[in-house]
């Protein structure tokens, strides 16, 4: 925890694609946006001090007038157990 994470997602068309991210876990869908946590740059998402709550499925989605594409991966975070009593 309180490591990054990068995920790069590439999709080419004409025109070319416009690239959403998304994140889901239990059952809802919530569109990311650029934040001191989110970083979106050209079809990558830039994840800074990851959280247990950051857990979940990633998705990308690409879209144009010919269709839409999508692809994701899941994002599992481990914690440390200190038993310092």
């Amino acid at each position: 925890m309180g490591e990054t994470v990068k995920f790069v997602c590439s999709f080419s068309g004409i025109p070319d694609p416009d690239i959403k991210w998304f994140y889901t876990s239990g059952g809802s869908r919530v569109e990311l946006s650029q934040t001191d946590h989110y970083v979106i740059t050209a079809g990558s998402l830039e994840i800074r001090q990851i959280l247990k709550n950051d857990e979940g499925m990633y998705i990308c989605t690409a879209m144009n007038v010919a269709g839409s594409l999508e692809s994701s991966a899941y994002l599992r975070v481990k914690g440390i157990i200190d038993f310092t009593c």
